[in-house]
């Protein structure tokens, strides 16, 4: 998941052209709206036991269908706008530093360790008590079936997911996660070797993309070239603020940005890909830009966006646990899951926000400091 503007270390160097917040919040409130568009997807959980989907299930009928079909339908996009979101503020914020060996490899990793780990440990050890406990009431899995020791250990080193992404288990969204953690550290490696110009970056794209045709490590792969088309994005916006201040139009900025991800995209181009996957890696980073190119948002407005930007990886790695807290209820009950209810839907949603905002800033931050503190002297 990415990170937030106050999980990165303001000591790296930033491009000084305007303030980091007020570059970063139109992709601040994107980064909320793709996490509530998972939240809405995996709504559709309630509908399963054993490990399957309730065959007479209809999405048609579920709650403010009307309105929220976008992310009842595609809901799943939202991890590769996750993936690309990254790449533009790593790129922002840490390459300059990583390329001038102002950053090591360990601060590197407490850095971002630290940030994640805290809330995956606790999370994957609550959700390995409830699926014990939802095996024990129903004699079957709710979701996610490979619940063995195995995968519990790849869960611990963050590896669960670099081969394929079919096979989810316990805390079934970190998947995501596991791929996007051995990205950063490809992304490190290649900083630091190569440095962070838009010639590094588009060899790395196109890369990626000739490499996921293999078929191995397919999710590492598909997060990196989505993460580095967020950071030719980033580049993008970099050169322009600061070679071109007279003479910068939206216009002329996304056409150049479309034309590079074409010209990758052409170059990769194969029967094998999906049509989705190519408008993914090359709208989202068009609107990426455009968006760290707008207006400003007022004071207020960034408040209350920032807000719930930071609200985002704590709903993410929460909102199944929340989940199985509700089917667990349901069974004690002995009352079946009210799929259909908007009661259940705001019900869940809400939970799953307030427990992410008491988790980021009581036990998210507070044990980033911690790490920090006790691992870089």
């Amino acid at each position: 998941m990415q990170p937030t503007l106050n999980a990165i270390p303001t000591a790296l160097e930033n491009p000084p052209t305007r303030n980091a917040q007020e570059r970063l919040v139109g992709i601040e409130l994107l980064r909320f709206i793709s996490a509530f568009a998972v939240l809405i997807f995996h709504y559709q959980h309630f509908a399963f036991f054993d490990a399957k989907i309730d065959p007479n299930f209809n999405k048609s009928l579920l709650p403010g269908y009307s309105a929220l079909w976008p992310f009842y339908l595609y809901g799943y996009h939202a991890v590769d706008i996750f993936w690309c979101i990254s790449g533009y503020i790593f790129f922002y914020k840490y390459s300059a530093a990583i390329s001038k060996n102002k950053i090591t490899a360990y601060k590197f990793l407490i850095y971002r360790m630290s940030r994640l780990y805290p809330l995956h440990i606790a999370t994957l050890i609550i959700v390995a008590i409830l699926t014990v406990i939802y095996w024990h009431m129903f004699g079957a899995w709710f979701v996610y079936a490979n619940n063995d020791l195995t995968h519990l250990l790849l869960h611990l080193t963050y590896t669960t997911n670099w081969f394929s992404s079919a096979n989810e288990s316990f805390n079934g969204p970190a998947w995501s996660i596991s791929v996007e953690v051995a990205v950063y550290f490809l992304f490190f490696q290649i900083t630091r070797r190569f440095r962070d110009s838009f010639k590094t970056i588009t060899l790395a794209l196109l890369a990626a993309l000739l490499l996921r045709q293999t078929h191995f490590m397919r999710p590492v792969f598909d997060c990196m070239a989505l993460f580095y088309a967020g950071g030719l994005a980033s580049k993008l916006m970099i050169y322009t603020a600061t070679r071109e201040p007279g003479n910068r139009t939206l216009l002329k900025s996304a056409i150049t940005l479309l034309a590079l991800l074409a010209v990758s995209a052409v170059v990769a181009e194969s029967t094998n890909y999906h049509v989705d996957f190519m408008v993914t890696l090359i709208g989202t980073p068009l609107l990426i830009y455009l968006l760290s190119i707008g207006q400003q948002i007022h004071a207020g407005f960034t408040k209350i966006i920032i807000l719930l930007a930071n609200l985002t990886y704590g709903s993410y790695l929460l909102h199944y646990p929340v989940q199985l807290c509700f089917v667990i209820t349901f069974g004690a009950l002995n009352q079946p899951v009210p799929v259909n209810s908007a009661v259940l839907l705001l019900s869940y949603i809400s939970v799953t926000l307030t427990l992410a905002y008491f988790s980021f800033y009581y036990f998210e931050s507070p044990m980033q400091r911690v790490l920090r503190q006790f691992f870089i002297k």
